[in-house]
């Protein structure tokens, strides 16, 4: 194998890790945001913070793409789904770093899914709550107005000033 061969394969582990480090903390945002729907807190922050580092994982995964190119350009390899798996199988260098760092990205999106999963769950609960509680003050709020008829102005007063 030549250097640099070795280089870009250890870039791309780099970057695999700097994914790793991202998904955890996405998924310490989504622990956070499950516990702020349970309590009915704001999510603003947790959503706009967890928006940016889903951000950052767009940008790495860009530059995962184009080491996936000139790695497979330089093993001969097609660029596809199939390309790490093709990879793992050789020997190469980092094949075991490699191999385990996106073992470990592939566990923490599952983890990030099933907490996402729960996350909607709860928002729909929360969401029939209020909707419940709007339709208890409308309807509330019908009750009263009945009690308290509203003045007809339908019927006109005439004045006359007659001296």
């Amino acid at each position: 194998m030549d250097k640099e061969l070795n280089e870009l394969l250890a870039e791309l582990v780099e970057l695999y890790t700097q994914e790793q480090s991202i998904c955890q903390e996405i998924l310490r945002i989504s622990q956070k945001l499950k516990q702020a729907t349970i309590e009915g807190t704001k999510l603003d922050s947790l959503l706009s913070k967890r928006a940016e580092e889903l951000e950052r994982i767009n940008e790495l995964e860009s530059k995962i793409d184009q080491l996936k190119e000139l790695i497979a350009g330089k093993l001969d390899l097609t660029v596809d789904k199939e390309l790490i798996p093709e990879l793992l199988q050789l020997d190469i260098p980092y094949q075991f770093q490699l191999q385990e760092v996106i073992t470990e990205n592939i566990k923490l999106v599952h983890q990030i899914q099933e907490l996402d999963e729960k996350i909607k769950e709860e928002l729909a609960i929360r969401q029939r709550e209020i909707k419940s509680e709007l339709l208890k003050l409308k309807q509330g709020s019908n009750l009263n107005n009945s009690y308290h008829q509203q003045p007809s102005y339908n019927e006109g007063k005439f004045i006359d000033e007659k001296n």
